[in-house]
């Protein structure tokens, strides 16, 4: 099975700007790999939208699937641009830590962080992933998710992450209905110990998320003003990034 995994990787790389199609042939003696083997490792490829074969020269190129994963990169690469400045100042006006997450898979995936003034013993990086059920940023994408995605995740296996996390599903499905109506998530060491956090999902002018913006504090000192003023202040960053987005 990692074979199979590892040898489609290697077909993608072998599709380049100077070289965008490529046949059975070309692929088995480029990659070393027995043509009956090439051949079913395509066809599998190509039934999944991988790859598209090109009816009048037999070749292979990127199929839409591929060609979708890459505008999705790009798109949220300019995503984490454009929030770059919003993060700065919700981290310098509140002292706090800001976060900017993108939803895959099941999985919310840390893709900017500015620290505040204020020291919070957080173990966050650009790049850490954890089940969407449990972060602030999470929950907040998937309460306007589609029920599809919602029930994929449902039906994942959960674990708890700190002795805090909430593992029912009867409470998480209540929850994002009460993160539907106040527009936030907010999450009390479910995480990481002693911190707490709140996220807000940033929305395409159709009511879609691409990503959210959260903010971390420490569950011993809750900010002045207490939790509304906080999340108003992480609405009004997502809101802007979200406009930004669609520009």
């Amino acid at each position: 099975m990692l074979s199979s995994v590892r040898n489609m990787a290697r077909v993608l790389r072998s599709f380049r700007l100077d070289c965008p199609e490529l046949s059975l042939s070309e692929l088995s003696k480029r990659l070393e790999i027995p043509r009956s083997t090439m051949a079913k490792l395509l066809n599998t490829m190509t039934a999944e939208g991988m790859l598209v074969r090109n009816p009048a020269n037999g070749k292979y190129s990127p199929g839409e699937k591929m060609l979708m994963l890459s505008r999705a990169i790009l798109s949220h690469q300019a995503l984490v641009k454009e929030a770059g400045p919003y993060l700065r100042s919700l981290a310098a006006g509140t002292g706090l830590t800001a976060h900017l997450a993108y939803y895959g898979s099941g999985e919310i995936v840390w893709t900017a962080k500015v620290a505040g003034w204020r020291k919070i013993d957080l173990y966050s990086r650009i790049g850490r992933r954890v089940p969407a059920y449990a972060p602030a940023s999470g929950r907040a994408i998937l309460a306007f998710m589609g029920e599809r995605e919602v029930e994929r995740v449902l039906k994942l296996r959960w674990k708890r992450l700190t002795p805090h996390t909430n593992v029912s599903k009867e409470n998480f499905i209540r929850e994002l209905n009460q993160i539907r109506e106040r527009g936030y998530a907010i999450q009390f060491e479910e995480v990481d110990i002693r911190v707490a956090s709140i996220g807000v999902p940033i929305l395409t002018p159709f009511n879609q998320p691409i990503g959210a913006v959260s903010l971390a504090f420490p569950v011993t000192h809750l900010p002045a003003g207490g939790i509304e003023k906080l999340a108003d202040l992480v609405k009004r960053a997502a809101k802007n990034i979200g406009m930004l987005s669609v520009s």
